[in-house]
């Protein structure tokens, strides 16, 4: 699973847990020959990335988690919030990340320790890296390739997502052919983090239904 942007796998770690062995986690990428039958996840930066690697590589299903298909257009200012942290970066990357932090995990109220964690983590990419996954923010267009998935998709998105609005989650499922949505009532964009037992009843429930209907 890709995860968003200044986040690591570490992030990750609670959903993992309460998928358990309901679902087997692998690095691999579709077409790799890792596993048969691969899934393939995404959570918000990640997500898009998921999506294109999906029109290269078909797999038997994708999940997207509090993601969208251009972020630029899923907010009126979004590419100036784009350009903001990228300054933000350069002059105070702390201070940057951990607004973005908070901003992530609304309406969840994470203590001062765990934020602070968090941004180590980030920081520990190196600034580059962190430039990069913006620059594949504002420039990913999955438009069109949505409308050319031929797998199952599940869309999975919080109600109070600060980051990228839960309309996104409609517009992406009008864009893909064969998708099913399902929108937390209180969650935000951390909606992985904050809510794994939520998401990985949903993940578990698709998993074994796509994999029912490709293998009765």
């Amino acid at each position: 699973m890709r995860t968003g942007w200044a986040c690591t796998g570490e992030d990750l770690l609670p959903l993992q847990r309460e998928l358990g062995t309901a679902v087997q986690w692998v690095s691999g990428e579709p077409g790799d020959g890792t596993t048969t039958d691969p899934f393939l996840a995404g959570w918000s930066l990640g997500g898009m990335q998921a999506i294109r690697s999906a029109a290269q590589h078909p797999p038997s299903g994708l999940i997207l988690i509090a993601s969208s298909l251009r972020f630029p257009d899923c907010l009126p200012d979004g590419s100036s919030r784009i350009d903001a942290i990228r300054q933000g970066l350069a002059h105070d990357p702390k201070r940057t990340l951990t607004r973005f932090f908070l901003e992530s995990a609304y309406p969840a109220k994470p203590d001062r320790r765990e934020v602070a964690q968090r941004v180590e983590s980030a920081m520990a990419m190196g600034r580059q890296e962190l430039l990069n996954g913006l620059d594949e923010l504002a420039s990913i267009n999955a438009t069109r390739l949505a409308g050319d998935l031929a797998c199952p998709v599940l869309i999975l998105h919080g109600r109070h997502d600060a980051i990228i609005p839960p309309e996104e989650a409609g517009i992406t499922a009008r864009a893909c052919p064969h998708a099913d949505i399902d929108i937390h009532p209180d969650s935000g964009h951390e909606l992985p983090v904050r809510e794994a037992a939520w998401c990985a009843s949903r993940i578990t429930e698709f998993v074994n239904r796509v994999t029912g209907e490709r293998h009765p």
